[in-house]
């Protein structure tokens, strides 16, 4: 359904046979814009499946995104996958000084070595997690997770303060 400019909206529709002698002589219909209401839909499931601080997904929307690739890959040409799962070293000594800027770096740096089809997620506090489809063989894994430990470790600016966050990776 679109509007009178022309763009499109969600809308809920009803339709009732308006009936006179036992004959259909008309169908009242109604027509209500929800666009509010799936937009707010569409937010709430956004807040539900990600981190509020860094935008990335959360360990759940992590774990599923993961079975659903699996499935996915199993079913065509059983490739294996890489998990590289990322954590910030002396991460609470940090945050006193700095706060929560260097997770918002950190997962920026993550966001800018990624690569796509790559599922991103702050995993806990200090920890980020990254599975990737394309890295199988453990050459290129161990490459990868080099890759995304030397973004994060790039100095970050912390409040006018030059940072350096250590991270260690596994896979």
């Amino acid at each position: 359904i679109r509007d009178r400019r022309g763009h499109p909206f969600a809308a809920q529709v009803t339709a009732t046979p308006l009936t006179i002698a036992g004959t259909v002589t008309a169908v009242i219909t109604s027509t209500v814009d929800v666009s509010h209401r799936m937009a707010a839909l569409a937010d709430l499931t956004h807040q539900v499946s990600h981190d509020g601080l860094t935008g990335l997904r959360n360990r759940t929307s992590f774990t599923g995104a993961i079975d659903a690739h699996l499935a996915r890959l199993a079913a065509s040409t059983g490739a294996g996958a890489t998990v590289v799962l990322l954590d910030l070293e002396d991460f609470q000594a940090h945050n006193r000084a700095y706060g929560l800027d260097l997770i918002r770096a950190a997962a920026a740096a993550l966001r800018e070595v990624a690569h796509t089809g790559d599922v991103l997620a702050r995993f806990s506090g200090d920890s980020f997690a990254v599975w990737c489809g394309h890295h199988a063989e453990v050459e290129q894994a161990t490459a990868y997770a080099d890759e995304l430990r030397a973004a994060i470790s790039r100095p970050i600016d912390a409040g006018g303060a030059s940072v350096v966050i250590r991270s260690a990776a596994g896979r």
